[in-house]
């Protein structure tokens, strides 16, 4: 959303294609409406488009002195116009069972699913090894409920650490938080709180039993890989639409951050322990996993590559792309 036009404008410099990458869905269509818009589906084609354009051209109003500034650097012709990033191969990398791939998407765009790291890749860029204590406070109970907001600071950590002690007393669970930007690491909790700076959520998540988290499109997805019925409390951007998708597949439940105090956590919280709630997750969770999304868009980019055109079908037969 925020790099695709300098990738483009460094893309013409260097005389190189260009391929877009997106977490989230971020291109015109009539579908569904904008991730920006409060509403979700205008249930009509012409609204839905007429709001990613409106996202669209305010964007480009915004920020265009900033990418003509750029441009003239490198001794490029300004642009008059917004430039249809859209039209170079485009990557989605999020997962078709949470959010298709829309039906008026040009032929060169594929979805690849989430983008993972290998056990491999992480022990090389040393996220591998977990917390001091947490293996051990893990194994001493039963799985936890999971709060991480990420890179969303919680401006009032010590309100939520007393929801959060007031949660595990009136449900009997425990709850590991996830520090994320967050500053409350060194505040003292009960023995049914553990706090952590950032770990592997793909080591940890599966040995929980819900989350509840900001709907950040990596969270978002490794607590569905996990199987996780998830609580989605959004603060901004894609985080509500992400939200919207998870409560729509049934695995989970979404409310606005500003909304969130400890009646609707434990209101929410209920309905992610439901058994049907907590199957749906498990379904989502094992498609999720089929899923080799860094392996599709490492072959897409690739494919582009030996091309040598922006504009490559990335729906080769080399590419083992199943949509």
């Amino acid at each position: 959303m925020l790099t695709a036009q300098r990738g483009a404008i460094m893309a013409e410099y260097l005389e190189v294609p260009h391929v877009c990458l997106s977490t989230m869905p971020s291109i015109t269509t009539g579908d569904y409406a904008c991730y920006l818009s409060p509403i979700r589906d205008f249930r009509n084609t012409t609204l839905n488009r007429l709001s990613w354009g409106a996202a669209t051209w305010l964007h480009w109003l915004s920020l265009k002195g900033l990418f003509n500034r750029m441009r003239a650097e490198l001794g490029l012709p300004a642009w008059r116009g917004r430039p249809p990033v859209d039209r170079s191969s485009f990557i989605h990398a999020y997962s078709r069972h949470l959010s298709p791939l829309t039906s008026d998407a040009p032929q060169n765009h594929i979805q690849t699913g989430h983008l993972t790291l290998t056990a491999e890749l992480r022990t090389r860029l040393n996220e591998a090894e977990l917390p001091s204590g947490l293996e051990a406070w893990l194994e001493a109970g039963s799985a936890p409920v999971f709060f991480g907001f990420g890179s969303m600071p919680v401006l009032e950590p010590a309100a939520l650490l007393r929801d959060v002690q007031q949660l595990c007393r009136r449900h009997g669970i425990r709850a590991l938080i996830g520090a994320g930007w967050s500053e409350y690491l060194d505040r003292q909790v009960p023995d049914c709180i553990f706090m952590a700076p950032a770990f592997d959520h793909d080591q940890v998540l599966p040995r929980c039993r819900a989350a509840v988290h900001h709907g950040g499109a990596g969270t978002t997805h490794a607590a569905l890989r996990a199987g996780l019925p998830s609580l989605i409390c959004s603060i901004m951007v894609d985080q509500p639409y992400w939200g919207f998708r998870v409560a729509q597949q049934g695995a989970g439940a979404t409310l606005a951050f500003r909304r969130m105090n400890l009646t609707n956590l434990s209101r929410a919280l209920e309905q992610l322990l439901r058994p049907e709630v907590q199957e749906r997750a498990r379904e989502l969770g094992a498609a999720l996993r089929a899923e080799n999304g860094t392996e599709l868009a490492a072959d897409a980019v690739e494919r582009v590559a030996r091309s040598g055109h922006a504009r490559a079908d990335l729906h080769d037969a080399r590419v083992a792309v199943t949509l």
